[in-house]
Protein backbone atom coordinates (compact mmCIF):
# COMPACT_ATOMS: atom_id res chain seq x y z
CA UNK A 1 0.00 0.00 0.00
CA UNK A 2 1.39 3.69 -1.03
CA UNK A 3 1.95 6.03 1.97
CA UNK A 4 -0.38 9.09 1.67
CA UNK A 5 2.32 11.63 3.28
CA UNK A 6 5.95 11.24 2.88
CA UNK A 7 7.95 10.32 5.81
CA UNK A 8 9.25 14.36 6.10
CA UNK A 9 5.78 15.21 6.64
CA UNK A 10 4.93 12.42 8.78
CA UNK A 11 7.72 13.19 11.35
CA UNK A 12 6.86 17.17 10.86
CA UNK A 13 3.38 16.45 12.18
CA UNK A 14 4.75 14.73 15.07
CA UNK A 15 7.28 17.65 16.02
CA UNK A 16 4.35 20.28 16.03
CA UNK A 17 2.18 17.72 18.03
CA UNK A 18 5.15 17.45 20.39
CA UNK A 19 5.15 21.48 20.45
CA UNK A 20 1.64 21.74 20.83
CA UNK A 21 1.63 19.77 24.12
CA UNK A 22 3.96 21.69 25.85
CA UNK A 23 2.67 25.06 24.64
CA UNK A 24 -0.58 24.08 25.91
CA UNK A 25 0.82 22.58 29.02
CA UNK A 26 2.12 25.68 29.65
CA UNK A 27 -0.67 27.90 28.76
CA UNK A 28 -3.14 25.56 31.46
CA UNK A 29 -0.56 25.86 33.91
CA UNK A 30 -1.03 29.73 33.58
CA UNK A 31 -4.42 29.89 34.47
CA UNK A 32 -4.99 26.87 36.48
CA UNK A 33 -2.54 29.31 38.76
CA UNK A 34 -4.70 32.47 37.66
CA UNK A 35 -1.56 34.17 36.46
CA UNK A 36 -2.48 37.84 35.95
CA UNK A 37 -1.66 37.61 32.45
CA UNK A 38 -4.11 35.09 31.51
CA UNK A 39 -7.01 36.42 34.04
CA UNK A 40 -5.86 39.98 34.81
CA UNK A 41 -7.98 41.87 32.51
CA UNK A 42 -11.95 42.83 32.32
CA UNK A 43 -12.09 40.40 28.73
CA UNK A 44 -10.18 37.94 30.10
CA UNK A 45 -12.33 34.44 31.47
CA UNK A 46 -12.98 34.96 35.46
CA UNK A 47 -12.77 31.10 36.00
CA UNK A 48 -9.47 30.23 35.44
CA UNK A 49 -9.20 26.56 36.32
CA UNK A 50 -12.45 25.84 34.76
CA UNK A 51 -10.45 27.44 31.45
CA UNK A 52 -7.44 25.02 32.54
CA UNK A 53 -9.48 21.95 32.73
CA UNK A 54 -10.49 22.89 28.84
CA UNK A 55 -6.67 23.11 27.81
CA UNK A 56 -5.78 19.94 29.21
CA UNK A 57 -8.13 18.33 27.69
CA UNK A 58 -6.73 19.69 24.20
CA UNK A 59 -3.60 18.48 25.89
CA UNK A 60 -4.85 14.72 26.19
CA UNK A 61 -6.68 14.59 22.94
CA UNK A 62 -2.78 15.05 21.96
CA UNK A 63 -0.76 13.07 23.74
CA UNK A 64 -2.83 9.52 23.21
CA UNK A 65 -4.39 9.79 20.37
CA UNK A 66 -3.33 7.30 17.91
CA UNK A 67 -2.29 7.52 14.25
CA UNK A 68 -4.85 5.98 12.04
CA UNK A 69 -2.94 3.43 9.51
Amino acid sequence: MKPVVSALNAWSCIVVSVFAIVILSVIGGLFKSNHHSMVGSTEDPPNGPAVAGSVFAAVIVYAVRRPIS
